[in-house]
């Protein structure tokens, strides 16, 4: 929008149908447009705004306003006084004797009231509460206040209206009581059937909890780490360097909606972001160790990693006394189905698809743990033939069954082009 000021010439002006509206730019009154001037607006209107609506407490707001001034709708009040109207609307959800804070008032359009919140809790008597937390002892509400928090806001709206968008965003997801480290990690191929180039690894500096989440370009940051909010739920604090992808406005909107604190590691300082020494550094050098010893492909990296992950949450940690999983959940990990097989083992499961007389044994490798599909029992198998990681609970070790055809090439480790190799395949 924009606007152009040029001279008024004689003749311009129509009182009956105005054509322009005449104000003084700096003037104290509030700007009526010509066509809805009239001489009661002119007086009673702009005197009342002129005498301000910095008030602290409905009554004197009420005393200044209206009905139709204040709620925007026109209808008789059910009372002789508007106070006892809208305080006995309020009551019994909000108490009078807290100080209420008028959010927008504005002639015509509905009126928004939000009452008291943390900020303001040392100024009020704690005998007022106790009614709103069950009539506890005045000590106990005391000390309620010092170990809570009252963050959330709410607003009323009179005529009622419905909310569409949340309110309070950062009180619908669940908080961790601990600062969160994050970085990236590449290999040097794409990872089966999801195509990986890397992963993205938060650890816990408290509870030691380890999460990998795959990625394909630095870029998708912000997604991925909405996962982890959504999943494990939102840090005190997300640690990081100083990488433009996980500080983008984007990063910044979620910290500020989700009242998450920035953690940044100081420049050509690795050792100051704790998940590379305690997180990556030992899915590295324990990868190593499964692709080895169970003769999987490089390209099985993301899942022998994410499979690691969860191995390492629910195993001891002689450092906390307990289980990650246990200090994050607060409830003692079930580790039955991390025992039923092993990582790229031959397994088979069942064909749904196949008739009589095809063998409904399907050929494929154990590669870890479907946990938000089916039973606690359900795993993810990365089919043989069609090159795809599913979601299977019938599934058994392979035996005997001849007409059962593994791909040889996935047990064929040739060596990468690179100068330990003299560059060859």
């Amino acid at each position: 929008m924009g606007f152009e000021i040029l001279p008024i010439e004689d003749g311009e002006i129509d009182e009956v149908d105005p054509i322009y509206d005449v104000f003084e730019i700096t003037g104290p009154k509030r700007w009526v447009p010509a066509r809805f001037r009239s001489s009661e607006t002119a007086t009673g209107a702009e005197d009342n705004f002129n005498a301000g609506y910095n008030v602290s407490n409905v009554e004197e707001l009420l005393g200044k306003e209206d009905y139709e001034s204040l709620v925007g709708a026109q209808g008789p009040i059910e009372a002789d006084d508007p106070t006892d109207f809208l305080t006995n609307y309020l009551e019994p959800a909000w108490h009078p004797d807290i100080s209420y804070q008028v959010a927008s008032i504005r002639k015509g359009y509905n009126t928004r009231l939000k009452p008291w919140h943390r900020v303001i809790y040392p100024q009020i008597d704690p005998e007022q509460l106790r009614k709103y937390l069950g009539w506890r002892p005045l000590d106990i509400v005391k000390a309620t206040l010092e170990h809570t928090t009252q963050l959330a806001k709410t607003s009323i709206k009179y005529p009622l209206q419905r909310h569409f968008k949340s309110r309070n965003p950062f009180a619908n997801v669940h908080r961790l009581n601990e600062v969160v480290s994050t970085d990236p990690l590449f290999a040097n191929c794409k990872s089966l059937d999801n195509k990986f180039q890397g992963a993205q690894v938060f650890y816990g500096l408290k509870l030691h909890c380890i999460d990998v989440y795959g990625l394909k370009s630095k870029g998708e940051f912000p997604r991925i780490y909405k996962d982890f909010i959504r999943e494990q739920g939102a840090p005190s604090a997300l640690r990081r360097d100083n990488a433009q992808e996980e500080k983008s406005s984007e990063v910044l909107d979620i910290q500020r909606n989700l009242y998450v604190k920035d953690q940044f590691s100081e420049a050509y300082n690795p050792q100051q972001n704790p998940v590379e020494g305690r997180a990556i550094r030992w899915l590295k050098m324990a990868s190593h160790t499964l692709l080895d010893r169970t003769g999987a492909p490089d390209a099985a990296w993301y899942f022998a990693i994410k499979y690691l992950a969860d191995v390492h949450n629910i195993t001891y940690d002689s450092t906390i006394g307990t289980t990650p999983y246990q200090m994050r959940h607060g409830i003692t990990p079930d580790i039955s189905a991390y025992l039923q097989h092993t990582f790229w083992e031959p397994i088979v499961y069942l064909d749904h698809e196949e008739t009589w007389p095809t063998t409904k044994e399907r050929p494929g490798r154990w590669v870890g743990i479907a946990h938000n599909i089916g039973d606690a029992l359900t795993y993810w198998v990365y089919d043989e033939q069609s090159k795809r990681v599913l979601a299977r609970s019938v599934v058994w070790p392979y035996r005997d069954n001849k007409r059962v055809k593994f791909d040889p090439s996935l047990d064929k480790q040739g060596s990468t082009h690179t100068a330990h190799s003299g560059g060859g395949y």
